[in-house]
């Protein structure tokens, strides 16, 4: 029996938390689901304490956050907090990939939240041989996993002790990406549900005032596909994150087109959208965030059960269709909620990505 386990079994005798490891975290821990997960520790337990109730060194270089903050092993837990747990330079549901030549590049997995839970419910298949057009050839730009903090640069371990990422893009290719305009210019069909949603995930005054603060970020790349539900969702509020800070640009590039970008990025293996990529002006990673929030993510997987997992084997093509018709219009109102609960988990865990690493102004 796992450690996490045994913990959130505990007899009560304190507090009670929920926390969330990140997929890279969780691949440390065998046999741990995704979260959250709730544990009992001791009254006036740190998160330290947490670490190591859960069977992670304290040493292990991760992001961590309690109640939305950004946390320190002292930081106190109160009954009832709400932890957070990133490995180094990631965020967002599933976040682990894109770790250069060690990533697994499986290039018949093609991940969207939408392709990934429907199950055998046939959607738009992308084949890889529709590529438009070859990326011409440019600098390659190599980052140490530097994080920027409070105008100077200082090693940074990432999670598998990566010693280098090429990552084949500088300020003349970005330039070809398109803007957010340009971008949603060319969405055709779907274009509406992206402006929709634009109108409804506005930044709430607090995080704009976070964002607006924020010094040394100066690009921003998002791979995207247009038929893809979390980049219609989640690709709003990374435009209105980045157009709150100061000097930040963001080019979008449509993810088929540019394969050796795709494979930089690769999640687990995965060709995961909408990927985020912070970078300094000198092309040093920041970080990056993938796909949905991990409270997206689990709205979605129940959402799924109650859809898509209930079409019995050998429906018909309509009924599938019906399914995920069904799975997407409630995945939709669990966004468009009040107070929009999924975009400001979004949002926190970009604000807990950049807090770490890229500084306040």
């Amino acid at each position: 029996m796992n450690r996490l386990h045994d913990a959130a079994h505990a007899p009560a005798r304190g507090i009670e938390v929920s926390v969330i490891l990140s997929t890279a975290l969780r691949r440390r821990l065998p046999g741990i689901a995704d979260g959250p997960h709730r544990l009992t520790l001791a009254a006036g337990a740190t998160l330290a304490d947490l670490l190591a109730a859960v069977g992670l060194d304290p040493t292990t270089d991760l992001t961590a956050a309690v109640d939305g903050e950004l946390a320190e092993p002292t930081t106190p837990l109160r009954d009832g907090s709400e932890i957070m747990l990133l490995a180094a330079m990631e965020g967002g549901a599933a976040a682990e990939g894109g770790r250069g030549s060690r990533s697994r590049r499986r290039g018949d997995h093609k991940k969207c939240s939408e392709r990934q839970l429907q199950s055998t419910t046939a959607a738009r298949a992308v084949n890889d041989n529709t590529t438009s057009s070859k990326p011409q050839q440019h600098e390659q730009h190599t980052t140490t996993g530097r994080a920027v903090n409070e105008g100077r640069t200082t090693p940074h371990r990432s999670e598998d002790d990566m010693a280098q990422l090429t990552i084949p893009l500088d300020a003349k290719r970005f330039a070809t990406g398109m803007t957010w305009k340009d971008y949603m210019a060319q969405m055709g069909d779907t274009r509406a549900r992206t402006e929709h949603n634009y109108s409804a995930s506005n930044l709430t005054d607090e995080e704009r005032k976070f964002f607006s603060g924020v010094g040394g970020v100066k690009y921003v790349m998002m791979l995207a596909e247009n038929w893809c539900g979390d980049v219609h969702r989640n690709s709003p509020l990374i435009a209105h994150i980045v157009d709150a800070i100061p000097g930040a640009e963001l080019r979008v590039f449509l993810r088929d087109q540019v394969p050796d970008l795709r494979d930089t990025f690769l999640n687990n293996g995965y060709q995961s959208i909408p990927v985020v990529v912070f970078f300094d002006k000198d092309w040093n990673e920041i970080g990056r965030w993938l796909e949905r929030a991990h409270g997206a993510t689990s709205a979605a997987t129940g959402i799924r059960a109650k859809t898509l997992g209930a079409v019995p084997q050998g429906a018909s093509k309509e009924q599938q269709d019906a399914a995920m018709n069904e799975f997407r219009k409630q995945v939709q109102a669990e966004y468009e909620k009040p107070g929009g609960a999924l975009w400001r988990a979004a949002a926190a865990e970009v604000k807990l990505l950049l807090e770490a690493r890229a500084g306040k102004k």
